[in-house]
């Protein structure tokens, strides 16, 4: 490992904890400070001090999350930002489609029809019967998702009906254009 790698590293190690390294030294900083103003000189006051102010900083972080929910509307900006979310697959996500999910809608595909089959020949209750083209298992369905793996790009059509003119013109023109 080279000089320069090595120091990357280090810095990365370092970014890790540096928000547990940054809280720890502002509340002892503060503990102490207050400690000083009390001159107080028994190191136990100093503790009790640092614990309550860990539970202070604590439960304003709670009420924080849970009443202000801050980082949601920040999520949102997240997501709404990228293309990735709303229009276009991740290589990873096109990759798991292609190997995996596609291969086993493919076989469910097909036990569904081999069980429907076999309802059929033992003279079984019709309605034990599933159809594929209900759960989603169609032809169109699994060709559909194929182009869609293999583009790694969703078409307007592809989303449901309910959802196209909100989330398609919205957030897609936005990202392709982008502007609103």
């Amino acid at each position: 490992m080279k000089g320069r790698e090595w120091f990357s590293l280090q810095y990365f190690r370092v970014q890790q904890i540096q928000v547990l390294v940054s809280s720890f030294l502002a509340i002892t900083s503060f503990a102490v400070v207050i400690a000083l103003y009390m001159k107080w000189e028994d190191p136990n006051r100093l503790l009790i001090l640092v614990l309550v102010v860990v539970v202070a900083v604590y439960s304003f972080a709670w009420i924080w999350d849970m009443f202000f929910k801050v980082w949601i509307a920040r999520q949102v900006i997240n997501v709404r930002r990228n293309p990735f979310s709303i229009w276009r697959m991740t290589p990873r996500e096109q990759m798991q489609y292609k190997e995996t999910i596609i291969p086993i809608m493919k076989s469910q595909r097909a036990t569904v029809l081999m069980l429907n089959k076999f309802a059929k020949e033992m003279d079984l209750n019709p309605v034990a019967s599933v159809n594929p083209d209900e759960l989603g298992l169609s032809e169109e369905q699994i060709q559909k998702w194929e182009r869609i793996a293999k583009d790694g790009k969703f078409a307007r059509e592809d989303y449901p009906s309910e959802l196209r003119d909100a989330v398609w013109d919205e957030e897609v023109t936005f990202h392709k254009n982008g502007k609103r």
